[in-house]
C-alpha cells in the first residue's frame, strides 16, 4: 500500500455504485452529476485514472447510457491526465505475471514450477491502474480482491 494521501477509485467501485441506481435509463445528466458527488463524498476522493474512464465508457449500452456516464465521470479528476509513460507499461507487465512457486515448496528448475493456486487472474486494466497508482504514490480504493492481493503481492515493486 502507498503512503500517499490521494486515493484512486477503481472502476469496480464506480460501476457497482452506478448499477445500484434505480431508473438509470430515465436519469438526466443532472442526476448523474448528483450521484457522482454523493459517491465522491462517501469515498472521500474524486481521483481516477484514464484506464478507469475507458473501462466505464466501454460498458455503455446506448446514447442515454453514454450521456449518463460522461456526466458522471465529469465530476472526477483524472489525475494521470491521460499520460501513461513507458515505465507504467513495464511495471504493469511485471504486475501481470503470476507468482511462481515450486510444486513441492523446494527450489527446482523453472520447468517444474507452476503458478501459485492463490494467484488470481490479472487483467490489463487492473495492472495498468496499479502501475499508475504506484507512480503517483496513491492508494487504490477497490472492491476487487484480486487487485488488492496483487497490490499486496507487489508492494515492493
Amino acid at each position: 500500500m502507498s503512503n500517499g494521501n490521494r486515493r484512486i477509485l477503481d472502476s469496480n467501485v464506480l460501476i457497482q455504485y452506478i448499477r445500484r441506481l434505480s431508473n438509470r435509463a430515465q436519469s438526466s445528466k443532472r442526476d448523474a452529476i448528483r450521484h457522482a458527488q454523493i459517491l465522491i463524498e462517501q469515498k472521500k476522493t474524486n481521483c481516477i485514472v484514464s484506464p478507469i474512464v475507458i473501462e466505464l465508457l466501454a460498458g455503455t449500452l446506448n446514447g442515454e447510457d453514454l450521456a449518463f456516464h460522461e456526466a458522471f465521470l465529469g465530476q472526477f479528476e483524472v489525475i494521470d491526465n491521460g499520460e501513461i509513460p513507458r515505465d507504467d507499461w513495464e511495471k504493469a507487465k511485471r504486475f501481470a505475471r503470476p507468482v511462481i512457486v515450486p510444486k513441492s515448496g523446494r527450489r527446482r528448475p523453472r520447468r517444474q514450477m507452476r503458478p501459485s493456486p492463490t494467484t488470481p487472474a490479472r487483467q490489463l486494466g487492473d495492472c495498468l491502474i496499479l502501475a499508475i497508482a504506484r507512480r503517483l504514490d496513491c492508494d487504490v480504493v477497490t472492491e476487487d480482491r484480486g487487485l488488492r492481493a496483487q497490490e499486496d503481492r507487489t508492494a515492493r515493486s
